[in-house]
């Protein structure tokens, strides 16, 4: 993708991410009644979902050069699925495609583009997307406005594709699986040990259970010798109670 005026191409994974966007757009205009050719658009974008979702610790939202994975695709995919949803009037087409016009007339680039589009810090949004993926359609708990994609119901929607499209898509189908592939650790909040590597946008997922009445805990968000992480990562911690 070029920006208006021949000025220099999108950030990697914002032009992919509306990319895959646009193939969702092309599906969606054959349903009803024709549901072969709304598989073979919108497969691959729930498949690359599928890759993230699984292991969203391993990848990277916020990239710039190369392709990009499968993996990082479906997570350019969902964060500007999420961003449409977030910042349209409502789930139309018409309304949705102002969203994505406005990040493609613009002097901006990547994040700033966000930013400029929705007024909402990169930062907020990536917190809001990073809860949106696990909670948005969760069950017992309803999810806040800020925190859900209104055009999917991916628990659901997930099992759909999979006893719908596979059978259309591929012979032998691709690995799909039938139900929502985000599923964090879990443990006694008190005791959590966690490490790895932080990847531009992503994170890991854990849920930390606390008894009722139980005693408070802190938590240290630290590199591998027990220093604060350098301050130029921007990391982040996202806690959401879901009880």
């Amino acid at each position: 993708m070029l920006l208006r005026g021949n000025r220099s191409g999108e950030d990697l994974w914002l032009n992919e991410g509306l990319s895959h966007y646009a193939e969702e757009l092309g599906a969606r205009l054959f349903l009803p009644g024709d549901s072969t050719t709304f598989c073979y658009f919108i497969f691959g974008d729930l498949y690359n979902s599928v890759q993230y979702l699984a292991a969203p610790q391993s990848h990277f939202l916020v990239d710039t050069v190369g392709v990009g994975g499968l993996a990082n695709r479906g997570a350019y995919w969902l964060f500007v699925r999420f961003v449409v949803d977030q910042f349209s009037s409502d789930t139309s087409r018409s309304a949705n495609n102002v969203v994505t016009r406005a990040l493609d007339r613009t002097n901006s680039l990547g994040t700033a583009n966000v930013t400029n589009v929705t007024g909402t810090p990169f930062a907020t949004l990536l917190e809001r997307w990073a809860l949106a993926n696990y909670v948005s359609d969760v069950p017992a708990f309803t999810a806040p406005p800020e925190l859900r994609y209104r055009r999917w119901r991916f628990r659901s929607d997930y099992q759909t594709i999979h006893n719908s499209c596979l059978p259309r898509v591929a012979q032998p189908p691709p690995p799909f699986p039938s139900a929502y592939p985000l599923f964090p650790a879990s443990g006694d909040g008190s005791a959590i040990t966690l490490s790895g590597t932080l990847h531009s946008g992503s994170g890991s997922y854990y849920i930390a259970q606390q008894a009722a009445g139980a005693v408070g805990f802190t938590l240290l968000f630290s590199n591998a010798t027990g220093f604060p992480l350098r301050a130029s990562l921007a990391p982040r911690l996202n806690v959401l109670r879901l009880q």
